[in-house]
């Protein structure tokens, strides 16, 4: 179907054949960017980053400790078999690192897979580093997402490689007249693009019912309008969308409930500098294994925190309202907190936020390798 914004959306069902390696040379004109990454891992691990912040939960087979970072602007995993890493050294230069975990075996079936998949994954890191040419601010601006067997996406700017692309989402960004700012890979062949100029199109293969009932891919609000997409390339219905005015949307197994706990802390700081930044005033609802806390974030920080008390009755009624989405998105723009995003952590796991403005929030805070660190003011360029 077509929206009357330009976004449109296909679901259908079956694999596309896919397309091989293509480049896109550099231009002139930029593309807007986004300094919120988020990348889903094998076995829970995840990378997220916003702002100058982040969080890195990995296998303990990375060479990251071995490696001259400084920073970390983004990762991707290349499934259980290593990682692509771009950052600022500790000389303040930009480094791209491509890494293979130590011991990994192939199955004897799947050895010429392998070897096609390894020769793309070099050809991947080549184009990063002759494109970012060490530049810590060129490498900055890499968009990336790797998706099922081996097939990716990577931009600088307006340059940007592919390899194995589901066929429609290759002919989509071929055809579209705006350029690709943000891809999104998922199972089965499944894909987000949000596009420079704003809009979105996508084809979700009935893999993720619960991103589609949310409608947030489809609003007609501005402020929350993505602009920032990932799908997780290993289990059905794990996403993670953040809107312009800085909501997440989420829901992902994070393998423990400490972990879920840490993520719920990280969100609160970030909610709390936006407050701060914009007098904004956010009501939440945590989930998790059926228990609820419900809790005020302001200016003045996280406050009046109620609970925990069995939800089960509560998250099933709020399932049928997400599932409403006109009627929600029409709440959101009338009625003060009256819109209301749901963040799941976990198959148990919830944070619900509601705004009492919809206008643009534009800070972060997350943890960076278990500390807190400074918060920058976010620049959304699409507001």
């Amino acid at each position: 179907m077509t929206e009357s914004d330009g976004d449109s959306e296909t679901d259908t069902q079956g694999p596309p054949t896919p397309t091989s390696s293509t480049a896109q040379a550099d231009s002139e004109d930029d593309i807007p960017e986004s300094d919120v990454h988020f990348a889903f891992g094998p076995q829970n691990w995840y990378f997220v980053r916003c702002g100058d912040t982040w969080r890195f939960v990995r296998s303990k087979q990375s060479v990251w400790e071995n490696e001259d970072f400084k920073d970390a602007h983004w990762v991707a995993f290349k499934h259980t078999t290593g990682t692509f890493i771009g950052g600022e050294t500790r000389k303040g230069t930009g480094r791209v690192i491509h890494t293979w975990n130590d011991g990994y075996l192939v199955k004897a079936s799947e050895v010429d897979s392998f070897i096609e998949s390894r020769q793309a994954y070099s050809k991947l890191h080549d184009w990063l580093c002759e494109t970012t040419k060490s530049d810590a601010a060129k490498v900055k601006k890499v968009a990336i997402t790797i998706g099922p067997n081996g097939s990716y996406f990577a931009r600088c700017r307006s340059s940007w490689i592919s390899h194995d692309l589901p066929l429609d989402l290759a002919k989509a960004i071929e055809e579209d007249e705006s350029k690709p700012a943000v891809v999104a890979l998922g199972v089965d062949d499944s894909w987000i693009v949000i596009w420079s100029d704003g809009t979105r199109s996508w084809n979700l293969r009935y893999k993720y019912p619960a991103l589609q009932e949310t409608g947030i891919l489809g609003t007609k609000i501005d402020t929350m309008k993505p602009f920032f997409a990932a799908l997780s390339p290993y289990e059905k219905d794990e996403y993670l969308v953040v809107s312009r005015n800085g909501q997440f949307n989420y829901k992902t197994a994070l393998g423990s409930s400490e972990e879920s706990e840490k993520l719920h802390q990280l969100t609160d700081a970030y909610m709390v500098a936006q407050a701060k930044l914009h007098g904004h005033t956010f009501n939440q609802t945590f989930t998790r294994d059926g228990w609820t806390r419900k809790s005020v974030i302001s200016p003045d920080g996280v406050a009046a925190q109620i609970g925990p008390f069995r939800s089960l009755y509560w998250w099933k009624e709020r399932r049928d309202v997400m599932m409403q989405r006109d009627a929600l998105l029409t709440a959101g723009t009338i009625g003060a907190g009256a819109g209301m995003l749901s963040k799941l952590a976990g198959g148990s796991t919830m944070k619900a936020v509601g705004t009492a403005g919809l206008t643009g929030i534009v800070a972060g805070m997350f943890y960076s390798q278990g500390y807190l660190q400074a918060l920058q003011t976010y620049r959304n360029s699409k507001l």
